[in-house]
C-alpha cells in the first residue's frame, strides 16, 4: 500500500479458507445484497469473475447488487502457490 510501512515477511500457505457473511438492505423498495469475506491476505479472490480487492487483513467486499428471490454467487479463493477452492454461496 503506498505510503504505508511494510508488513512483515510471512510464510506463504496453501489456505483456502473463506469466512464471509451477506449484509442486505432495501433501497427505495429493492432489495439489495453485499458479500462482505475475508481470506489469508496474500491470496486473491474472484466473485462471479470480478478480481476483489483484498485489504491488509484480508478483508473484501462486493458491491451491492438487486437480490432476486435467492442470490447465488460463485468465489474462487486463489493462494500464491497455486490452489484453488470454489465456493457456491446463496443467500435465500
Amino acid at each position: 500500500m503506498p505510503r504505508e510501512v511494510p508488513s512483515t515477511p510471512v510464510k506463504l500457505t496453501n489456505d483456502t479458507s473463506l469466512r464471509y457473511n451477506f449484509k442486505t438492505i432495501v433501497e427505495r423498495g429493492v432489495r439489495l445484497a453485499r458479500l462482505r469475506g475475508q481470506v489469508d491476505p496474500v491470496n486473491s479472490v474472484t466473485v462471479d469473475g470480478v478480481s476483489q480487492v483484498i485489504d491488509r487483513r484480508g478483508v473484501f467486499q462486493t458491491d451491492l447488487r438487486p437480490m432476486p428471490s435467492y442470490l447465488r454467487m460463485q468465489v474462487i479463493v486463489t493462494t500464491p502457490l497455486g490452489r484453488t477452492k470454489t465456493y457456491a454461496l446463496a443467500l435465500q
